[in-house]
């Protein structure tokens, strides 16, 4: 209309540390700036607000947080910079002392920031303490906002729980999640129907500790989740993104073997491999009972891929009790392992421990334990070779299509006829250590 003003969309970009819990977050939180009115844009395009989901995990998660706000500020000196998630549920006035950072958010009420941001608040903490007892907590972040398609995937990912109770005496994620909530078991059939009805084939469920799904109602569980899910026409394969060894049940177990859709990939945090050490960090099992899971695992679902979390450094580990671990992830032979050095978080009991140990010790295990996990994984991969596998393709590039194996693994075809998002059965021929070539056998296109 002429003379009329034209009125500006606000662009809003997002940068994602750390699990894939905040990145499931972050899709979720662009959905809901979408309904506000904002723009979506990439992280590397001018925007006006930039939201930055930090991960406290590790100190080094803290750093990485710190150095990708103050990044972003220097190659967009006007825009709005928000800190949000767990490193500023934690710690909010650390973040807010940094110069850079225009607004501080925790974990709770993300769905209310667009308009915190629309109000222009400024330099603001608007962060609020979790109460376990409150009726407002046993809603999961989900429960608020939509889950949000991104056009460029194969699959989809739902966050389905939230929060933490072990309290794990390294681990600061119960003070940034708070208590468990689940999402309700119509409301994640519902989201997974959608999901599928989108052309998505395959769906990971996600959450903080995802193997107490339903606890907090009492009614339903994961297998019971799991169960339904695997009944919706049109859906591949549902990955399970991580789960404790206490969380894995004999029903779960023949849910997966009487199921294929439901991967034979399962992460299952070790973390050390010294009963000692396990009982310092109070994880509730033994090296011995972790062992023996892994082998039942091995034998109800052959060509299982265990892939594992180790802990290195931890306060009282000497050689001795490093050395059990590594026997342990030897003996279970883990398909991959994820290595991390310990890390003191403030507030956690392990952060006052004795024997506290040296930084180039930590080192020094740590490159010890990644060099056992290539070794380890170079095994797992020998015995897929010549086996018979079905990829889901994420990417074409040329006449190659790439995508993954059940068991997590990339595979790489030549395939000039065929598209992304479709499932073939596909020959493993030869490990190029980063992808597996393969040969087409068969088209699936379910």
């Amino acid at each position: 209309m002429p003379g009329s003003k034209e009125i500006k969309v606000p662009r809003v970009a997002f940068h994602t540390l750390g699990c894939k819990v905040n990145y499931a977050d972050t899709e979720a939180l662009a959905g809901v700036f979408r309904q506000e009115g904002f723009q979506v844009v990439d992280s590397q395009e001018e925007a006006d607000v930039y939201v930055i989901n930090t991960c406290t995990v590790t100190h080094v998660g803290d750093r990485k947080s710190r150095q990708v706000i103050r990044r972003t500020k220097r190659r967009h000196p006007g825009a709005m910079i928000v800190a949000v998630g767990c490193y500023s549920q934690v710690a909010p006035q650390e973040l807010a002392s940094i110069e850079e950072v225009d607004l501080v958010w925790g974990t709770r009420e993300r769905h209310r920031l667009p308009q915190a941001i629309k109000e222009k608040v400024g330099k603001r903490v608007a962060v609020r303490p979790f109460f376990a007892d409150t009726r407002e907590e046993r809603q999961v972040f989900l429960d608020h906002l939509p889950w949000d398609r991104q056009q460029e995937r194969t699959r989809a990912f739902i966050k389905i729980q939230e929060g933490c109770q072990e309290y794990c005496s390294y681990c600061i994620v119960p003070y940034a999640r708070g208590p468990v909530r689940s999402l309700a078991l119509e409301k994640a059939l519902e989201a997974a129907e959608k999901i599928v009805a989108a052309g998505y084939k395959e769906i990971v469920l996600t959450g903080v500790h995802l193997g107490k799904y339903g606890s907090d109602f009492g009614t339903f569980d994961l297998v019971q989740l799991l169960a339904e899910m695997v009944k919706i026409e049109g859906l591949f394969r549902i990955r399970l993104s991580s789960l404790e060894p206490g969380d894995i049940t004999q029903e779960l177990v023949q849910l997966i073997k009487n199921n294929g859709k439901v991967c034979r990939h399962l992460h299952i945090p070790l973390q050390s491999g010294d009963d000692n050490i396990l009982k310092k960090m109070n994880r509730p099992y033994s090296a011995s009972h972790f062992v023996m899971l892994a082998d039942y695992l091995k034998e109800q679902l052959p060509g299982v891929a265990l892939t594992s979390d180790i802990m290195v450094g931890f306060p009282g580990e000497g050689e001795e009790e490093f050395l059990h671990t590594k026997e342990i992830v030897r003996e279970v032979a883990f398909a991959r392992l994820h290595v991390f050095k310990y890390s003191p978080r403030k507030n956690t009991p392990a952060a006052s421990f004795p024997q506290q140990v040296p930084a180039v010790q930590k080192e020094k295990r740590s490159k010890e334990m990644i060099a056992l996990g290539k070794e380890l994984e170079a095994r797992y991969r020998r015995s897929l070779q010549g086996k018979m596998v079905t990829v889901l393709f994420e990417s074409k590039e040329g006449n190659y299509l790439e995508g993954l194996t059940e068991q997590y693994v990339k595979t790489r075809v030549y395939a000039p006829d065929a598209s992304r998002g479709e499932v073939w059965l596909v020959k493993l021929v030869q490990d190029k250590k980063d992808y597996f070539v393969g040969e087409i056998i068969n088209p699936l296109r379910k």
